[in-house]
């Protein structure tokens, strides 16, 4: 003998209302792997882009007249004026 089962427990009856909420979910899902790839590759322009940029800033500055005196003025201290150091 079978026990009593109510009705709103047996899915036979909601089959094609699951299977109807198993298409939308799949949807949505699917939607949600599109938007995640869509970011990936939005975050991925994002993060190279300024690097890409600093390059050829720095081809650019390395390539100009005088830049090796430029950059020897830059890197090389100028110890002497330490001693004539003042705030203005």
């Amino acid at each position: 003998m079978q026990a009593f089962r109510p009705i709103f427990l047996n899915t036979y009856h909601f089959q094609s209302e699951i299977d109807v909420l198993r298409r939308n979910l799949s949807a949505h899902l699917w939607t949600q792997e599109l938007r995640f790839a869509l970011c990936f590759q939005i975050v991925y322009v994002l993060v190279i882009f300024p690097y890409v940029v600093l390059t050829v800033l720095l081809v650019r500055g390395l390539t100009l007249p005088n830049s090796a005196a430029g950059l020897i003025y830059l890197l090389k201290p100028q110890w002497h004026r330490l001693q004539f150091a003042e705030v203005r």
